[in-house]
C-alpha cells in the first residue's frame, strides 16, 4: 500500500492523488483466493443466490476499510471507504461495472476523492436519481461532512461549498464526539443523514 501525506500543498497538483490511487489499485484485486483477510465486495441476485457474473473484489490492506455501497442506474456498483493511518485518514469512492470490474473511466483511474489534505472517515454513501454520489463522513472528532461527486467521480462543486457541506458541533466536554452513520435520498433528491453524538453538544450547523 502506498500512502503518503504531504504538508507542502503537493496534494493540489496531483502528486498526492497519484500515490493515493496507486495504493488503492494495488490493493483492490479480483477475489480469487479461497482464504483471505480483508474487505470484500460481492453481489447477490434477487433470489438470494450469489451472482456468478459479478467478479468479487478483495481488498487486502489493513489501512483500507469499506463502509458503504450503492448502485448506479446502469447496474454499476459504487463503494465508499477510508484509507490511511489514524489521524491521516482519507475518504474515497470507487466505481465498478455491472460485471464487477474497476471502472477506470471513473474519477482518476477508478477512484474519486477530495482534492485536498483533510482527515475524513467515510461512513456511508448513496446515489441520487441522476447518478450523483453522496458520501457522508466524519471530519475530525465532531463535524459531519457531506460530499457530492458527479457520476464521473469528480467532486461536484455546484453542491454546498466547493462540493461539500459541513455540520459543525461545538463540544461542551473534551470527550464529546459526534458521527454520522447513514445517508439516504428521497423525492426531489432531498438528502437525509442519520448519526449520533455522545453527551451534550451545542449544535452549530453550517448550511450550504
Amino acid at each position: 500500500m502506498v500512502f503518503e501525506q504531504r504538508g507542502d500543498g503537493s496534494d493540489r497538483n496531483g502528486k498526492h492523488r497519484a500515490s493515493l490511487v496507486l495504493g488503492l489499485l494495488l490493493s483492490f484485486a479480483p477475489a480469487t483466493a479461497s482464504a483471505f483477510e480483508g474487505e470484500f465486495i460481492t453481489r447477490y441476485r434477487d433470489t438470494g443466490v450469489l451472482d456468478a457474473g459479478f467478479t468479487g473484489v478483495l481488498v487486502q490492506d489493513p489501512t483500507i476499510w469499506l463502509s458503504g455501497v450503492a448502485t448506479t442506474p446502469d447496474a454499476g456498483v459504487v463503494v465508499c471507504g477510508t484509507l490511511g493511518a489514524p489521524g491521516a485518514q482519507r475518504l474515497f469512492v470507487s466505481r465498478y461495472t455491472a460485471a464487477g470490474a474497476l471502472d477506470r473511466s471513473f474519477g482518476w483511474l477508478g477512484i474519486g476523492g477530495l482534492p485536498w489534505n483533510e482527515a475524513t472517515i467515510a461512513r456511508d454513501c448513496v446515489t441520487d436519481s441522476t447518478g450523483r454520489i453522496l458520501v457522508v463522513a466524519q471530519s475530525g472528532k465532531w463535524n459531519w461532512l457531506l460530499v457530492r461527486f458527479t457520476p464521473q467521480g469528480v467532486v461536484d462543486t455546484s453542491f454546498g461549498s466547493g462540493g461539500t457541506s459541513t455540520l459543525r458541533f461545538e463540544p461542551v466536554f473534551p470527550n464529546n464526539g459526534s458521527s454520522p452513520r447513514v445517508v439516504r435520498t428521497g423525492p426531489g433528491d432531498q438528502i437525509v443523514v442519520v448519526g449520533g453524538q455522545s453527551q451534550a453538544v451545542k449544535r452549530r450547523p453550517r448550511l450550504p
